[in-house]
């Protein structure tokens, strides 16, 4: 209120010195004195020009994104191809966890142009104690650039050829600036672009909530098979998928790793009756094998086909003639759907 009758102040003098050519001089400085005051005004006044509003630069587009509003905020979601699902993130913290899939959250469908955003907004959205110095947050990110380096994967491009995964070309921090510089690797961006296909998708917000990396990384599978209703995976795969030390005995994984893992996704929406069954040998001794892990599946889209369903309501000799009217019906290729029949066939025998 202080700075209004001031402004008007400044404005009149600047009416009454418009008209003669000797105080162009004047004008031009009670101009300039007017428009800044105005915006000293406007930071006060407009809660969307606040100092303390944390603000995200895009590169890409021109727009200026603030915390509360535009695409920003714990409402993101996450989206990515499976292929992320597979990798060793060994040494990850849940802090890691939680920014990472906030940049593939925020870089997702903006090719492999250099993006920056802003310490404070990375922050908010991964939930970090602001009550700690920006020189915290900058070591972590420092950290974990090191560790996003040692993402292992080597992915089969033909039987030939292959490739080490690389997923940013650009991970750079400013600690002076207090922003990241991050852009995708160009050979792997389709990881985070034009997804229409075997993708996982979450809320971010739910993924930050879950306490414990064994619980994050087990969501994301989950979160991957999310229309089945249920995955099953082998002892020696899931030491690779959770990131499971070496040295862990096989009889601790299920009541170190895997129950308190589900105790805590339980909470998330569509898995409050998750359960787990542990995979024996039939030979002696019992050996474990592998786990299952069921809940109730989403909805299926009308027509669409539950192929676990399927497999346990059909005979041997139904199942062949089933899989040619699946065939017809999917957006699969026949190669992929001959290649799911032979997978689902020898999963159900065994």
């Amino acid at each position: 209120m202080g700075r209004s009758p001031f402004l008007i102040y400044i404005y009149f003098i600047y009416i009454l010195a418009s008209g003669d050519r000797l105080f162009y001089c004047v004008r031009g400085v009670l101009l300039t004195l007017y428009l800044r005051l105005l915006t000293l005004h406007l930071r006060v006044t407009d809660p969307l020009f606040t100092e303390s509003d944390p603000i995200i630069i895009d590169s890409r587009v021109t727009n200026v994104y603030h915390s509360n509003r535009g695409r920003c905020g714990m409402s993101e979601v996450v989206k990515y191809d499976n292929i992320l699902n597979h990798l060793s993130f060994r040494n990850f913290t849940e802090n890691d966890f939680n920014l990472f899939m906030c940049l593939c959250s925020r870089l997702r469908d903006l090719g492999d142009m250099e993006q920056v955003y802003d310490y404070d907004y990375l922050m908010d959205m991964i939930g970090w104690d602001k009550t700690q110095r920006i020189d915290v947050f900058h070591d972590e990110i420092k950290r974990m650039t090191d560790k996003i380096r040692q993402i292992g994967g080597v992915i089969d491009i033909s039987p030939d050829e292959f490739v080490c995964f690389n997923l940013f070309d650009t991970f750079r921090g400013n600690k002076q600036k207090r922003h990241l510089t991050v852009s995708v690797n160009p050979k792997f961006k389709y990881v985070l672009n034009d997804l229409t296909k075997n993708f996982t998708r979450f809320e971010l917000s739910e993924y930050v909530s879950l306490n414990g990396r064994y619980s994050k990384l087990l969501y994301q599978h989950l979160k991957q098979y999310r229309k089945t209703g249920w995955w099953q995976v082998s002892l020696e795969d899931i030491r690779h998928e959770l990131s499971i030390p070496d040295s862990m005995e096989t009889r601790r994984i299920i009541n170190k790793v895997i129950n308190p893992s589900i105790d805590v996704i339980k909470s998330c929406k569509g898995f409050a009756d998750l359960k787990v069954e542990v995979i024996q040998s039939p030979r002696r001794g019992r050996k474990v094998e592998g786990y299952k892990f069921i809940w109730t599946a989403d909805k299926q889209i009308p027509g669409q086909i539950n192929v676990d369903d399927y497999l346990n309501s059909k005979s041997e000799k139904k199942k062949k003639n089933g899989f040619k009217n699946f065939k017809g019906i999917s957006r699969y290729s026949k190669k992929e759907i001959d290649e799911l029949e032979k997978v689902l066939t020898k999963t159900k025998t065994n």
